[in-house]
């Protein structure tokens, strides 16, 4: 964990195979934040220590204290949530502060889309494709979720980058693509 004054402290409860938890991972990382990771086993019930932290027993979850001291050890849970309280403490050049001009509202929205679009076509033939037994079966799913992706996901990309200047996620089009 950096030590820099500025940078808020964060300890973030995960499981690497959880594509929930990746959603946080991945916003922790592009925002460059330091953290505290602690893995959860998803396969053995959760830990009376855990529970206290998140009743739920479910992962992702932080706790967060900003460098200003007005949050203190504040517990978030959920993905989205984490992901949004994130973005809106960190704006960066993947999501603008909410006040800085009077398109930023648009950009979020956008932004939002994107990830809501994720979640409601992508990731259940993903998930269904990790739940299959059958190797013809998950490579006719892998089929299916190149073809959601393209169709989905794409255009939101091209429209991100000539809409909204959003070139990372152009860039992470592309490398997708190769």
């Amino acid at each position: 964990m950096n030590g820099a004054s500025t940078s808020p402290q964060i300890t973030f409860w995960t499981n690497h195979g959880c594509p929930w938890a990746q959603r946080v991972q991945i916003v922790l990382r592009e925002l460059g934040l330091p953290y505290e990771e602690v893995i959860i086993d998803l396969d053995r019930p959760r830990e009376e220590w855990y529970l206290k932290i998140n009743p739920r027993g479910t992962v992702p979850s932080i706790r967060y204290s900003n460098s200003s001291g007005s949050i203190k050890e504040e517990i978030i849970t959920e993905s989205a949530i984490i992901a949004q309280f994130l973005a809106d403490a960190h704006p960066s050049h993947l999501l603008p502060a909410s006040g800085d001009s009077a398109t930023a509202p648009l950009s979020r929205a956008r932004v939002s889309f994107f990830a809501d679009t994720y979640v409601a076509k992508v990731q259940p033939v993903w998930m269904s494709i990790a739940k299959e037994a059958s190797r013809d079966e998950r490579e006719r799913k892998g089929d299916e979720l190149v073809a959601v992706v393209e169709r989905e996901m794409e255009p939101l990309l091209v429209l991100g980058e000539r809409v909204l200047g959003l070139g990372a996620l152009a860039r992470i089009s592309g490398a997708a693509r190769g």
